[in-house]
């Protein structure tokens, strides 16, 4: 099997979203990234997205009985992803008057 480079670009860009991102967001909003140098930022990052896909993982498959697979994990990581953000949340604590 020939991997190109190509599907190389794809495999860490999957793993940058699905791994880093969600935690990173997280670690953001709640401020700190200010305290952590950039291999803590990274380790602190993934073990919360880790997290996040795990739990994410057993509340899909459990109640329905599918088979995992990127697509079925994609849309709700993705929605974790953008309501964990910073100017999202800072938007609706300003919108709550929090």
């Amino acid at each position: 099997m020939d991997i190109s480079p190509l599907n190389w670009l794809a495999f860490i860009a999957a793993f940058l979203y699905l791994l880093i991102l969600p935690g990173y967001n997280i670690v953001r909003t709640l401020g700190w990234d200010s305290k952590l140098n950039p291999v803590e930022l990274v380790v602190y990052a993934f073990g919360i997205s880790v997290a996040i896909l795990a739990v994410l993982a057993t509340l899909v498959a459990l109640p329905f009985s599918i088979g995992l697979n990127f697509y079925t994990i994609i849309i709700p990581e993705t929605l974790i992803i953008i309501l964990t953000s910073k100017e999202v949340v800072g938007f609706v604590r300003r919108m709550l008057k929090v």
